[in-house]
């Protein structure tokens, strides 16, 4: 199997103390994972919390769990950042931010679809789209997938301009 160009990246020692020390190149999927399943974990449950309440149409609070997701990024890019060649990190930290968008997305889907079995009242609401069948479930995280996507890249962009080192870009 070829191995990506992010698992072979040759990098340097960390610059700080980082939560992955001994490691010598960085582990891209598994820190992908990890912060993935950390983040979707938090903005499902925040969700969860929200339908639980009956605070499941207002759609102001909803768009908090990408706080979450935002803090999340940035740690994540900020201790990938450590070990990568300066002025490396938008290059490649854009790769990680989109893997760790799409497994956050994935959680919350997965937990949308989990609440639904357990009873549509659970499920997750988008706009004027209640849970009542299996098809609007899907449809409501079809829009859900494509809603994270769009604000994780946006949240990983913006944080890949506030970690960016000012020497110019290799």
């Amino acid at each position: 199997m070829i191995e990506p160009e992010i698992e072979t990246l040759s990098i340097k020692k960390p610059r700080t103390n980082s939560p992955i020390t001994n490691e010598k190149t960085f582990p891209f999927y598994r820190y992908g994972n990890t912060q993935g399943l950390v983040a979707g974990s938090i903005m499902a449950a925040y969700l969860l919390l929200l339908q639980a309440f009956g605070f499941d149409h207002s759609p102001g609070l909803k768009m908090v769990k990408y706080l979450f997701l935002g803090l999340i990024l940035y740690r994540a890019l900020q201790t990938y950042r450590d070990y990568l060649p300066e002025g490396q990190l938008f290059k490649f930290g854009i790769g990680l931010g989109a893997y760790i968008t799409v497994i956050s997305s994935l959680v919350v889907l997965a937990v949308n679809i989990l609440a639904y079995s357990i009873g549509d009242r659970f499920a997750f609401n988008k706009f004027n789209f209640e849970s009542h069948n299996m098809t609007e479930v899907l449809l409501i995280d079809g829009i859900l997938f494509f809603e994270i996507w769009v604000f994780g890249m946006i949240l990983t962009f913006i944080c890949l301009q506030a970690l960016k080192s000012p020497k110019p870009a290799k």
